[in-house]
């Protein structure tokens, strides 16, 4: 079993959730997610060896709510599988 702390070189898929919606005749229809994908190249830990923040290169748009002074938290990268997935050696790390 593989760990899903970030690692350098990691391929990482970001899913986001649109909050736009669309109201039609049939109700509320939901966006679909978007994905960004993007490789890990940088990682800064806080003083107690934490990935506090987690760089991304992105391949082409960047997502909503990604800040490039200080990228993700590795803790939510971690955490949040239905927004973030890892592929490390070319297979999903679960």
């Amino acid at each position: 079993m593989s760990s899903r702390t970030p690692q350098l070189g990691d391929l990482l898929i970001a899913t986001i959730e649109s909050p736009e919606r669309i109201i039609s005749g049939f109700g509320t229809v939901h966006i679909p997610a978007n994905e960004f994908t993007g490789v890990i190249y940088k990682i800064e830990l806080d003083k107690w060896g934490h990935q506090e923040k987690v760089h991304v290169q992105w391949s082409e748009s960047v997502p909503p709510g990604y800040n490039h002074q200080y990228g993700y938290s590795g803790i939510n990268i971690h955490n949040l599988r239905n927004k973030f997935q890892i592929i490390r050696n070319g297979k999903p790390v679960t």
